[in-house]
């Protein structure tokens, strides 16, 4: 049974192009920074790619693959006394968190979403607190919006100036969609490199809505004009927040961090340490020990849930798994 009080906590985030797993580890008393660990990617091989894409087919073996490559990323780094596991984009599959909790010996929290999404909220958000607990750890005085883009596009806007997470305006958070290359990736469109140009015509299109002339253009073409839609809606959003700093997390397409800067007229800071690719995992590390202090991961400012609220399943060595919740 964790104590209230410091913690050293790991989390893993399978990445959203299926290339592998971020790990990471925090030191955290559930509401603010006090250390960061190690962090590591374990890359899916191609064994494991082709059994997690085919995971409609064969949702158990892909759910065994999966847990094998948690286990074994976790088992990389060391030190930690708890752990908060993300699907990503295998939130469908039947892992066991148990099997990963008897491997590493330590607690494993899962389910960081479930009750988010059952009172009323969007999710995707997991990670916010621990952005707003960094953004405080750093002495910052201006707010910051922290962008990521590992497969989907999204902006968290935290202000460090307030003490709590869940005061009003202290946190929010954006979702814009499919990052430029999954959104080609649906059209079919697989080969889009770098060194394409913006065409005007297909950006005015894409602003009303219609996307059909981006099949016209090359790849690169499609590309460097998504890039630019996405650019243009992240500078304005960021308009009406002065004085912000931006700082990325996770995988970051560089195109589309340039295009940003370029937009905003703000360089995308990439703090250190830890790796930037690291504080989505490290986000959800933190999250598990505000699962098990009680204290809420989600809120009406990142999701849209009715009032803060937190929960999600805890495995432990031995076998015991058990529902934590934080109503509203």
């Amino acid at each position: 049974m964790l104590r209230k009080g410091p913690v050293w906590a790991v989390g893993a985030v399978p990445r959203g192009d299926g290339s592998g797993i971020d790990a990471a580890v925090v030191q955290t008393d559930g509401r603010a920074v006090l250390g960061y660990g190690e962090s590591l990617f374990r890359p899916f091989d191609k064994d494991e790619a082709d059994v997690l894409a085919a995971r409609d087919r064969n949702p158990r073996a892909a759910a065994e693959a999966l847990e094998t490559a948690l286990a074994e990323a976790l088992a990389g780094l060391a030190g930690y006394q708890v752990a908060g596991l993300a699907e990503g984009p295998y939130a469908t599959l039947p892992i066991a968190p148990g099997i990963v909790a008897e491997v590493l010996g330590v607690p494993v929290v899962t389910g960081l979403e479930d009750a988010d999404s059952e009172f009323g909220g969007q999710g995707g958000a997991v990670a916010a607190a621990f952005y707003h607990a960094r953004a405080r750890a750093e002495g910052l005085k201006t707010p910051v919006w922290v962008v990521e883009c590992d497969g989907q596009v999204r902006l968290t806007l935290a202000d460090p100036a307030m003490a709590d997470p869940a005061a009003s305006g202290a946190l929010n958070h954006v979702r814009l969609g499919p990052t430029p290359l999954k959104r080609l990736e649906a059209m079919g469109i697989t080969d889009a490199g770098p060194g394409g140009a913006l065409r005007e015509a297909a950006l005015e299109a894409l602003a009303d809505g219609d996307d059909r002339p981006l099949a016209r253009l090359s790849p690169a073409d499609a590309r460097a004009t998504l890039v630019a839609q996405v650019a243009l809606t992240v500078a304005a959003r960021a308009e009406a927040v002065s004085g912000a700093v931006f700082w990325c997390a996770g995988p970051m397409d560089q195109l589309l961090s340039e295009a940003i800067s370029a937009a905003t007229g703000q360089p995308i800071g990439r703090p250190s340490p830890p790796d930037p690719t690291a504080l989505p995992a490290m986000g959800y590390g933190f999250a598990a020990v505000r699962t098990l202090f009680g204290l809420p991961t989600a809120f009406p400012g990142t999701t849209g849930v009715a009032a803060p609220v937190g929960g999600g399943f805890v495995s432990r060595p031995g076998g015991l798994t058990a529902a934590l919740a934080l109503e509203p």
